[in-house]
């Protein structure tokens, strides 16, 4: 359910472990989310031990980000 994802998410200590990450990262960045968008570099910075980090701006992306964009 939709809840249990965000309940899901909240349990989640991702303060201490995005650290951890060395893979390469691709941080995505819905234009229009009021409540990330502006935060995004926040989270590109974090993946501080990755060897690659990359950040895409999806324009006119919103908090349903693949509802809105990745249609069929």
């Amino acid at each position: 359910t939709p809840l249990e994802g965000h309940l899901a998410v909240a349990r989640y200590d991702m303060e201490n472990r995005v650290g951890l990450v060395k893979a390469p990262v691709l941080v995505l960045a819905a234009t229009d989310d009021p409540v990330t968008y502006s935060r995004t570099q926040v989270v590109v910075d974090a993946y501080c031990n990755s060897y690659f980090v990359s950040r895409a701006e999806i324009k006119g992306g919103g908090i349903p980000l693949m509802e809105l964009k990745f249609k069929e």
